[in-house]
């Protein structure tokens, strides 16, 4: 509890010099130390006060800094989840792409192997259409003297 100190005596005298008597001035020195006393006691913190204050502060700091680090721990073991997810994932990404590839590059083949066989077959129809060309070609060039004389010999 903390105390007002103040000269009692030298106030009463102070007063009783400006004329207040006597017992009306210990009467008024007694109220304004009971004022004083009681205000300092409800508003004024002691020593005391405030070491039980620092260890409270002290306290929960502590729990605080406690808080702190679980949920520090905490949040190193989310991240580390969701790093092992993300490997994983990546890892997953990483073979549907190889398989993709292995199915492009069999389009691939595929392709080319059909394009290859119908290259052969418009080369082949190309061949024989050539073929019937160049016999139509000798027939009719070897036709050509019967046509020319027939249509000589006709009358006209």
């Amino acid at each position: 509890m903390a105390h007002a100190t103040f000269d009692t005596l030298q106030f009463t005298e102070t007063l009783k010099a400006a004329g207040i008597p006597e017992h009306q001035a210990r009467a008024e020195v007694q109220a304004i130390s009971l004022a004083f006393s009681q205000v300092i006691e409800k508003q004024v913190a002691t020593k005391t006060d405030i070491s039980a204050v620092k260890e409270e502060l002290k306290e929960d700091i502590s729990a605080v800094r406690e808080e702190l680090y679980t949920v520090k721990e905490e949040l190193k073991e989310d991240i580390s989840a969701v790093k092992e997810e993300l490997k994983e994932d990546v890892h997953a990404v990483k073979e549907d792409i190889h398989r993709l590839d292995g199915k492009i590059d069999s389009l691939d083949t595929e392709l080319i192997g059909k394009i290859d066989a119908n290259d052969a077959k418009v080369s082949g129809k190309i061949n024989l259409l050539s073929w019937m060309v160049g016999i139509s070609l000798i027939i009719s060039l070897a036709m050509l003297p019967m046509v020319v004389n027939i249509l000589l010999r006709l009358p006209g």
